[in-house]
């Protein structure tokens, strides 16, 4: 009888290393009430209530298998998953073990906390994400759906993960159940959607006496810390009848966690000289420590009526 008790014992514990060496060289953690697994199958079988973590990926379902000589993971009935900044819940989830690919149906997306899409059936194909026959609308979410009486209804939305970018094709705004006012296609970013270069919106400046030109900036993200923003001037020569650029703005500004710097530099010049006038402005805050903060700023210009406007005396240097 002991030697029975023993084998059961020993099957046990060669079993329960089998799965446990099985999920860790995939980084799966599970936490079940009841596993089984078939090693002629190599297929693990989850209870009721399973919770699925990995990647920073988190999973709550009602009933799944994962194949490993398939490369396939399965939920039956409901799942609850949250991500970052997002929480997807549905039915029916079918795809590869990492989860690149899967489908799922009767969705309810929920991003950042404060946008929400109610869809018929999603499609996950690595860095995109295709939702079908969608609702959205802004909500707030403090353990209840609160949300306006306004939709939009979608055909499609397309979401680029690495972009955080919405892309929503043939879309009706509903109030109620009336769709008043149809929109073919728009986009819109996530809170996390990295920056983008490229030209801001133009203005027009006019000065008394001079030429009216245009200012044309445009915006340059160098890392996650530091932008660069080139502000050209353009106006009309009023000899040549030529566009010419007569002023020239650079914007430098760094973020650090112990401050900021900003730096501002200024190349103007003016129709009847040759001479080109620089004004450098630099501006930092910094925190040495929790009792002490460093400030300065400083001018240096070669452009005595922008000396004028600091000093009583005019200073070149």
């Amino acid at each position: 009888m002991n030697n029975i008790f023993i084998s059961i014992f020993i099957f046990i514990i060669v079993l329960f290393y089998q799965i446990v060496t099985l999920l860790a060289n995939d980084d799966f953690y599970i936490n079940s009430n009841n596993i089984t697994y078939s090693e002629k199958d190599n297929i693990i079988e989850l209870s009721k209530n399973s919770k699925i973590n990995f990647n920073n990926v988190n999973i709550l379902i009602d009933k799944g298998i994962i194949d490993y000589n398939k490369n396939e993971f399965q939920i039956f009935g409901n799942f609850y998953l949250y991500e970052d900044l997002i929480i997807l819940s549905g039915r029916d989830l079918k795809g590869n073990n990492s989860l690149d690919f899967f489908t799922a149906n009767n969705i309810n997306y929920i991003y950042n906390n404060d946008l929400k899409i109610d869809s018929d059936k999603l499609n996950k194909d690595n860095n995109l994400i295709y939702l079908y026959n969608n609702f959205l609308t802004p909500c707030e979410i403090e353990g209840y759906f609160n949300c306006p009486t306004w939709s939009l209804r979608i055909d499609k939305t397309k979401y680029e993960i690495d972009e955080d970018k919405f892309t929503h094709y043939d879309s009706f705004l509903q109030i109620a159940d009336y769709k008043v006012f149809y929109v073919p296609y728009f986009s819109h970013y996530g809170a996390r959607a990295p920056r983008k270069k490229g030209f801001l919106t133009p203005t027009i400046e006019f000065t008394i006496g001079g030429d009216q030109g245009i200012i044309t900036p445009y915006y340059y993200p160098k890392n996650q810390n530091t932008d660069l923003l080139f502000k050209p001037t353009i106006s009309i020569n009023q000899n040549s009848k030529l566009p010419v650029i007569n002023k020239l703005s650079t914007v430098f500004k760094n973020k650090s966690s112990r401050g900021n710097t900003s730096i501002l530099i200024d190349n103007l010049k003016n129709e009847n000289n040759e001479k080109i006038n620089t004004s450098f402005r630099i501006k930092t805050e910094q925190t040495i420590n929790k009792n002490n903060l460093f400030k300065a700023s400083g001018l240096f210009t070669n452009n005595i009526s922008t000396t004028r406007s600091i000093n009583e005396d005019p200073i070149t240097f």
